[in-house]
């Protein structure tokens, strides 16, 4: 469903630089599968998975007992250290060898920085699968865990819960419409493989509600996050309804709600910020009308989101007058199918009169309107709080940009921190 293939997770710890490949294949181990940030599963023999991300310039993150010698063989493996030096190992490569992450700073290609520093680091962080010591849930379409349905396992859990909990989901395709309503569950599928595990259904705006009426845009949910104090790593979110029509495949209206490389694809309303405080890092969004919208405060870091046809806007943010930040980019890109004409989307176009975007070191395609920014019905720009700062590429064309919208100076973008929009939370995302 999505152009971004495995490699939709974004960029991660190589700080918006693509990383090769191909020196692992060089250097004579099997090559599975690549992303712009890592080389997704390396498949080797005997000399640990260290050596052949090493090959690419590259740390090992995660390393798997794979004794049946095939790429695709990894899926529900056990993991070892990256050293282990099994006859066959299923190796992720991501990230510098030397454990850096990105750099701090303002601007930068393809937003390797932005106001709050640098991008990288997040993605070598400690994955949720290396968690341990805590509840763990673990699902499986086999039967293999503890149950096969991803809504079984939440409800496993008390709605009152306190502890810090694991969900931890096998790859494969779950058609559920999921309603996360325990808070302190962590959501999990494979390191560095969102796309293998897939939560996922097909409402609409105009699917019938049963009582006469229609689900509505808020209705038409694949997965609704209502809870707070929410993780979510390596999970795609996607809704199967097509174009023309509104069709969210995430809603989150937690507090404290966090996300790394995940995806969440559809076209019309595909990631609903409803409210509350939202991060996500290393995340890929896909859509093409509207596809990021709410009232929340949401930072996205070096996240990904791409226009998969022709629309309107990015975002369509509804923000209230009384909340400072609303949905803010720091580094990441806009990018687009080759089938989006050049200068035909807009960076937002405000739901609400006082809606808020920002974009903050962010690389914009070619894709982007020169005026950047429109109005949405009967609102006016003029109430709007729409911005950027040392945006690049293409699409950055701060001398066009509609009026109503502002360049933020140095001092000004110096605000725009993860510490500073979403305290007094500090998501361990960002660490």
């Amino acid at each position: 469903m999505s152009p971004g293939g495995s490699g939709g997770a974004g960029t991660g710890a190589s700080g918006g630089v693509p990383v090769d490949c191909s020196p692992i294949e060089e250097a004579g181990f099997e090559l599975c599968t690549s992303g712009e940030d890592f080389c997704g599963a390396v498949f080797q023999d005997g000399s640990g998975c260290t050596a052949a991300c090493g090959a690419a310039g590259l740390a090992c993150e995660a390393a798997y007992e794979n004794l049946e010698g095939s790429c695709g063989a990894n899926e529900a493996l056990p993991a070892v250290p990256c050293d282990s030096g099994h006859q066959s190992d299923y190796c992720l490569c991501r990230g510098p060898a030397s454990g850096a992450g990105g750099s701090s700073g303002t601007g930068g290609d393809g937003g390797g920085g932005s106001g709050a520093g640098g991008s990288g680091g997040g993605s070598g962080a400690s994955d949720c699968n290396s968690v341990t010591g805590g509840p763990l849930v673990e699902v499986n379409r086999d039967g293999s865990g503890d149950f096969t349905s991803v809504q079984a396992a939440i409800n496993s859990v008390a709605r009152s819960n306190t502890t810090p909990t694991v969900i931890r989901i096998a790859p494969g395709t779950y058609t559920e419409k999921l309603v996360v309503d325990r808070p302190h569950l962590t959501l999990c599928g494979r390191a560095g493989q969102a796309e293998t595990t897939v939560l996922t259904y097909r409402d609409s705006a105009s699917t019938s509600n049963g009582a006469g009426g229609t689900l509505g845009t808020s209705g038409s949910f694949s997965v609704n996050i209502s809870a707070s104090d929410v993780s979510v790593e390596n999970i795609t979110f996607a809704n199967s309804t097509g174009p023309g029509i509104q069709a969210v495949a995430l809603l989150v209206s937690g507090s404290r709600v966090q996300f790394r490389r995940c995806r969440a694809l559809g076209y019309q309303d595909t990631l609903y910020v409803k409210n509350g405080t939202q991060y996500f890092r290393d995340c890929y969004i896909e859509g093409s009308v509207d596809f990021i919208f709410g009232g929340a405060t949401a930072v996205f870091e070096n996240c990904t989101m791409h226009n998969a046809a022709g629309g309107t806007a990015i975002t369509a943010p509804s923000t209230d007058e009384s909340i400072p930040f609303g949905i803010v980019f720091l580094g990441g890109r806009a990018t687009a199918a080759g089938s989006v004409r050049s200068g035909s989307v807009a960076l937002g176009r405000n739901w609400r009169p006082y809606g808020a975007t920002a974009y903050l070191g962010t690389e914009l395609g070619a894709h982007i309107a020169p005026q950047g920014w429109v109005r949405m019905g009967d609102n006016t720009l003029a109430t709007a709080r729409f911005a950027e700062h040392m945006t690049t590429g293409p699409g950055a064309k701060p001398g066009e940009r509609a009026p109503e919208s502002r360049q933020l100076s140095a001092a000004e973008a110096a605000s725009y921190t993860v510490e500073s929009m979403l305290a007094p939370w500090r998501p361990t995302f960002a660490d």
